[in-house]
């Protein structure tokens, strides 16, 4: 069970928004990649989504609550603000676990420092947490299945007006 130590610090990165080549620039740490998508700037601000993938983990205990922490990097010269943050589960390893809500729970993000919260260029944050929780009635299958989740985020890019 060594790996489900691995995605409680799963190290999940967001950048501010400049697309560029492929993945946009986005800063990736451990056990996470990413990719973000600008959308068209409204009211001086620059909308960004983005996803973060954990690296596959082991399911916790039955019975458990585990906590997917965050932790998101801004890379970039302005500052970005983080307006949501939501987990879901993305793969399973087996396919004889169909991961329903009576197998495996992801709950809502939760935090200090709480939505909205603001990046500073170059900062890192400790930005909350999201639950995992396997009832203990969950199916044999799902208990012994590797996950990978799937982090969505949503924000804006500021602009230089609010980034002083």
């Amino acid at each position: 069970m060594r790996t489900i130590y691995r995605w409680r610090w799963v190290a999940m990165s967001v950048a501010a928004l400049a697309m560029t080549a492929l993945l946009g620039g986005l800063s990736v740490h451990a056990d996470a990649t990413a990719a973000e998508k600008p959308v068209a700037p409204a009211g001086g601000t620059e909308t960004i989504r983005f996803r973060l993938r954990s690296e596959p983990v082991e399911a916790p205990a039955p019975g458990t609550t585990t906590p997917l922490r965050i932790r998101l990097t801004n890379p970039h010269d302005g500052r970005v603000r983080i307006d949501a943050l939501v987990g879901s589960v993305l793969t399973v390893s087996r396919p004889d676990c169909h991961a329903t809500t009576s197998d495996l729970t992801v709950g809502p993000y939760h935090a200090p420092p709480g939505l909205p919260f603001t990046l500073g260029p170059g900062e890192t944050v400790d930005a909350g947490t999201i639950p995992v929780f396997v009832p203990p009635a969950a199916s044999a299958a799902c208990r012994t299945a590797t996950y990978q989740f799937l982090i969505i985020g949503t924000g804006v890019r500021l602009p230089a007006s609010q980034s002083a």
